[in-house]
């Protein structure tokens, strides 16, 4: 009898230790799952974070998004349309938004227009500005009279200072005469148009 009382002790050991083994299971669970959730709320997160933002609202300007409605507070207000033609995929153009179109001397000069803002991937009006107005590549921005008369185009970016003056210059001019760039000039940087933004027969807008 006296050899069985330590069979009993290992017996009583081992069944205290398997509730101990079930909690550090139980907690590695817990640990697992938390982490899990943890994760995928980092990711929700930067999914948000990288969503892109339309620039019509990041600019923190009322920008019309169809040239029939442009047209009509110009013509109702005898107001110039300024129209940027852009693309979700063009550097250069949120690069504009950034650094001109954000600006507060813009917005200061910005009541002198009726902003049309136009993707040329998913606004149906934007291509066919191009084509009309022989634009290519994105950003593009056009000063036109309400009655659709090109003032001014500039094809790609220019910094703050040197778009202002152009821009101030399209409004100064008030009998429709285009716009032209200095011949000092340098070509300003401009994307290419993508396979999205083809016209008729797979022809790139012209």
């Amino acid at each position: 009898m006296t050899l069985g009382v330590p069979t009993m002790a290992t017996n009583d050991s081992a069944s205290a230790s398997r509730p101990a083994a079930r909690g550090r299971r139980l907690t590695g669970f817990a640990l697992a799952a938390a982490a899990a959730v943890a994760l995928a709320a980092g990711l929700l997160g930067a999914a948000r974070t990288s969503a892109p933002v339309d620039p019509r609202v990041s600019t923190g300007l009322a920008w019309h998004n169809d040239l029939a409605s442009a047209q009509a507070e110009a013509l109702s207000g005898n107001k110039k349309i300024l129209v940027n033609i852009y693309a979700s995929w063009c550097g250069w153009c949120r690069k504009l938004d950034q650094t001109v179109f954000s600006s507060e001397e813009f917005h200061d000069l910005s009541q002198r227009f009726v902003l049309l803002k136009l993707d040329i991937d998913r606004d149906q009006d934007g291509p066919k500005i191009r084509t009309r107005y022989r634009a290519s590549g994105v950003p593009i921005t056009l000063v036109l009279t309400p009655d659709l008369d090109k003032v001014l185009t500039i094809s790609g970016y220019l910094p703050r200072d040197r778009f202002l003056d152009r821009i101030g210059r399209a409004v100064e001019d008030s009998d429709g005469t285009p716009v032209a760039a200095g011949e000092s000039d340098a070509p300003p940087p401009i994307c290419g148009v993508r396979t999205a933004a083809l016209g008729p027969e797979g022809q790139p807008w012209s």
